[in-house]
């Protein structure tokens, strides 16, 4: 094979492609055919090594067992992957705090340039969206099904915000006025956990429902203040035609505790 010093960038090495930028002047391609013994003059390709000796371990190997490093002449670390690998280890073991703390700022430094690239840059944030976008197609059914599970596992863990949540998505879906995000549990602590349609307590907690006072279906809206505690049977036996007169717990003082309700749980 016969190499110019006029072409650029030529790959004199197989693969190594880092050595190649040597060869963009005339003077340092001549340096790199004189450190391989290669005559400019007649241009010949040199007979390159295809082992090297591992400092470390002081093993002749592969030049594919070791990592590429511009740096050096030949193009490759003066250290095999193994032993490279192993002192890296070595000393992020000696090291913790400081290696830990170095990939913290890594990763915020990263962050940080990525997002800056993403607000800044109009064609870098349509490329990473067409990715996405073909990512999601490509996987659709695995992506649902990862959703599902975890929406699953979600509710399982969190069952008072779920309730809230229904709650807030029943109420935009009836287009109520006004849709407030509602603590369940003090709405729970200022009624005392009487239910307010048949004044008595209600012992289950998984039996407590939170009942508008003032239905959606009647332009009330979903706030604290127009909700009330009340036993899970209670609420749904009713239905939303009602009057709404709410003012018996302000009125009730505060009742024994009562039998069970059939919407309980039962003891086992």
């Amino acid at each position: 094979m016969i190499y110019g010093i006029g072409t650029p960038k030529m790959i004199y090495l197989g693969e190594q492609r880092c050595a190649g930028a040597l060869l963009q002047t005339a003077s340092g391609a001549t340096d790199l055919f004189r450190r391989y013994g290669m005559d400019h003059h007649t241009q010949h390709a040199p007979t390159l090594p295809t082992t090297k000796r591992c400092t470390a371990c002081v093993q002749t190997k592969s030049l594919a067992e070791f990592p590429r490093n511009c740096g050096r002449p030949d193009g490759y670390d003066s250290r095999c992957k193994s032993c490279r690998d192993h002192a890296k280890r070595t000393f992020a073991a000696a090291n913790l705090d400081r290696e830990r703390e170095r990939k913290k700022q890594y990763a915020a430094a990263t962050k940080a340039r990525m997002l800056r690239r993403y607000h800044e840059d109009a064609t870098y944030r349509a490329e990473l969206g067409a990715k996405a976008r073909a990512r999601r197609l490509a996987h659709l059914d695995t992506y649902r099904a990862e959703r599902r599970a975890y929406q699953r596992l979600w509710r399982q863990a969190n069952p008072a915000k779920n309730l809230d949540f229904s709650g807030q998505y029943r109420a935009r879906k009836m287009a109520a006025a006004r849709v407030d995000k509602v603590d369940r549990a003090a709405v729970i602590a200022r009624d005392r956990a009487i239910c307010h349609i048949c004044g008595k307590r209600v012992l289950d907690p998984k039996a407590i429902h939170l009942d508008h006072l003032v239905p959606v279906s009647k332009g009330g809206d979903h706030t604290a203040n127009n909700l009330a505690v009340a036993h899970a049977s209670c609420n749904l036996s009713r239905g939303a035609g009602r009057i709404p007169a709410q003012l018996r717990l302000l009125l009730t003082p505060t009742p024994e505790p009562c039998e069970p309700h059939s919407d309980a749980e039962p003891s086992r």
